[in-house]
């Protein structure tokens, strides 16, 4: 069985929201602070908030998608990729969301015992939403950063330029005096 390679940027979200389980698990123990509904409070603004940031990044994208620099990008590297950062980034705010209004219930969870090992579902539950927070963060920081890098790229850096797409001498030269650059 051959295991499919994966890159640095694809798989550090799903390691920070494991390594966050973990040491959640470990550290928690009985202790949830008293003030864990304000957490929640606050976990729900910034993904609310992150996730709406996101859904702007799309329209952004939609606005440059005829542009030399979306054309370049998508036909020379993995737009799939592209999407499902974007779909996992939302769908973990959602989530974020969801379980942070089931973690106002904690005091109605009960402990399950399975083959004699009992499982605290309040730590089991509070892990688990740790998870997706630091996931959420780190997928939303690597989605911001592709943006950021789509956005501010060079298009000089662009080798193939597409034909029909430039600009006339006519249009060049009016460009330069309505911004100031004279010709040499």
């Amino acid at each position: 069985m051959k295991f499919p390679k994966f890159t640095f940027e694809e798989i550090y979200p799903i390691i920070g929201g494991a390594l966050g389980f973990i040491l959640s698990m470990s550290l928690i123990r009985n202790y949830i602070p008293e003030q864990f509904d304000k957490i929640l409070d606050a976990s729900i603004n910034f993904s609310s908030i992150l996730t709406g940031f996101i859904g702007a990044l799309i329209a952004i994208l939609f606005s440059i998608k005829d542009t030399d620099l979306m054309k370049y990008l998508f036909e020379n590297t993995k737009k799939r990729i592209l999407l499902h950062y974007f779909k996992n980034a939302i769908l973990t705010g959602i989530l974020i969301v969801v379980f942070s209004a089931i973690l106002y219930l904690r005091t109605k969870f009960i402990n399950i015992t399975i083959m004699g090992i009992t499982i605290n579902t309040i730590i089991l539950s509070v892990s688990i939403w740790i998870f997706l927070v630091v996931y959420f963060i780190l997928a939303s920081y690597r989605i911001i950063d592709i943006m950021m890098t789509i956005i501010f790229k060079d298009p000089k850096s662009i080798q193939d330029r597409m034909k029909g797409n430039e600009i006339s001498s006519q249009d060049d030269k009016e460009l330069k005096k309505l911004f100031g650059k004279k010709d040499k």
